[in-house]
C-alpha cells in the first residue's frame, strides 16, 4: 500500500515531509519494544486485534514500516521510517510503500 492523505478515499500519495498526520520519530520509537517482533511494540499498543474491533475495544500495530514526519537531514529524498516487524528505525528512500500511523498529541 502506498501513503495516503488521512480519511481521503483515493487520495494520491504525498510525500513524507507533506503528511500532517504523520508523526515525528519520537513518537513511534516511543512505543517499540524489541523483546517482541510481528509488531515489536509494548503488548498495550497491540491487544484485542480482532476483525470488527474499534479504536473503543482494542490497540492493534500492524507488522508494517510506517513514516514518520522527520526528514533525514543527510540525504534528500528520504526521511525516517519505523519497521514495527523488527523495530527498524532509519532512514527511508520517500519512495517506498510505507504508512502513516496516526498518533495523538503529549509526546
Amino acid at each position: 500500500h502506498r501513503p495516503y492523505k488521512p480519511g481521503v478515499t483515493g487520495s494520491s500519495p504525498v510525500p513524507p515531509t507533506n503528511r500532517v498526520s504523520a508523526d515525528r520519530l519520537k513518537e513511534p520509537i516511543s512505543i517499540l519494544d524489541l523483546e517482541n517482533a510481528g509488531p515489536a511494540v509494548d503488548p498495550v499498543f497491540n491487544t484485542s486485534c480482532t476483525p470488527g474491533c474499534t479504536v473503543t475495544t482494542c490497540s492493534c500495530t500492524a507488522s508494517i514500516g510506517c513514516w514518520s514526519s522527520s526528514s533525514y537531514a543527510d540525504s534528500p529524498g528520504y526521511a525516517w521510517g519505523v519497521g514495527f516487524f523488527n523495530g527498524y528505525v532509519g532512514a527511508v528512500k520517500e519512495n517506498n510503500d510505507f504508512h502513516v500511523r496516526a498518533v495523538r498529541g503529549g509526546l
